[in-house]
């Protein structure tokens, strides 16, 4: 509410105004709204006046992809020529001519630019508290625990219960980890053969010891298992090791209640040359331990390993410039071999199981 009063003779201009909101600041703005202007700009949903305003921040007067990135970019700290954040008001003013008779009703639409959804909340940010892994319906996104060799880029995967049906169109969550342990990789995060193929990532690791995340798409998620990975370098010493904490997650916002799982990441010595390690993970994000890895180069000389109770397997020895072929043998998943090179450092993947 407003009102102004003892105003003298004349004409005025009433011009609302309110600061913008801080970037990275999740009340009201997330990317949800980068995931309705994606289904808006493919036909799937219809946005009002209001929502259509909100969404133009790159303020040129229409509503495009590049308004859906800035506002998901906006979301987890990274500064871009938008205006997400930032208000605007409807009208912009009113003039007055004179105010000798009271002028009541003189209201305005306040807009939060890239709040397409609508739900700024005046009280504060309180979008991104996570439920104990016991609240009813909670869905629980889980970091694994796992040991790495010092000097290697490990594939972390993330995993989800089933979010069958629960609609949900995007998600941002917050790791924090040691930085003298491991190191966000350059390329921090990756959507490929998870339940978020085909969606929009953004991710953000310029402050040392977090890495946030926010992906949107068009079609909602179905399904459990790998939501997304992970890559980060291993600095650390031998020994040395560091949790993985979720510490904000946000499924939709805040519709669907999500949980946490943290990981641990230790370090282990660096491997010998000529030498293949990896994790074997079940389509719903498990280690798959007591599997049988056999590896046969292009020869047709074979050898065999067995996955721990973590997944790990490794196999040394090999000679550099081999073409390796990695065949998996498990009772209860199926694995598509892969075939990688020798080098002279240790080859390291994950092989993730057949949905």
């Amino acid at each position: 509410d407003y009102s102004i009063s003892g105003l003298g003779t004349g004409a005025y201009t009433v011009t609302p105004s309110k600061s913008a909101q801080p970037i990275g600041t999740v009340n009201g703005i997330s990317p949800s709204d980068s995931a309705l202007i994606a289904q808006y700009g493919a036909g799937f949903i219809l946005l009002n006046a209001n929502q259509l305003l909100a969404a133009d921040v790159t303020n040129n007067g229409t509503v495009s992809p590049l308004d859906a990135a800035y506002i998901a970019q906006w979301s987890v700290g990274i500064a871009n020529p938008g205006i997400t954040g930032t208000w605007k008001f409807v009208p912009a003013s009113r003039n007055y001519a004179n105010v000798e008779t009271a002028q009541t009703n003189q209201d305005y639409s306040a807009i939060l630019m890239g709040d397409v959804t609508g739900n700024w909340n005046p009280a504060g940010p309180g979008l991104t508290a996570l439920y104990r892994a016991d609240e009813e319906d909670a869905v629980a996104i889980t970091a694994p625990q796992f040991e790495a060799r010092q000097g290697t880029t490990v594939r972390v995967p993330v995993t989800i219960g089933d979010i069958s049906g629960k609609g949900v169109i995007a998600y941002q969550f917050d790791v924090a980890f040691d930085p003298t342990v491991i190191e966000p990789a350059d390329v921090a995060a990756d959507i490929e053969e998870s339940l978020s193929s085909g969606m929009n990532l953004v991710f953000n690791s310029a402050e040392p010891g977090l890495l946030r995340v926010a992906v949107y798409g068009i079609i909602p998620i179905e399904g459990k298992g790998v939501l997304m990975n992970l890559n980060f370098d291993v600095v650390g010493a031998k020994g040395s090791g560091t949790e993985l904490v979720i510490k904000t997650a946000l499924l939709n916002e805040g519709s669907v209640k999500a949980s946490a799982v943290n990981g641990k990441v230790g370090v282990i010595e660096s491997a010998e040359p000529g030498s293949i390690s990896g994790r074997l993970i079940s389509a719903t994000g498990k280690p798959v331990g007591n599997a049988r890895i056999l590896l046969t180069d292009t020869m047709g000389n074979r050898r065999s390993v067995i996955s721990n109770g973590f997944g790990e397997f490794e196999a040394s020895g090999f000679e550099i410039g081999q073409t390796i072929t990695i065949q998996v043998y498990s009772k209860e998943d199926t694995f598509t071999p892969r075939t990688v090179s020798i080098t002279g450092d240790l080859v390291s993947l994950d092989m993730i199981a057949d949905q």
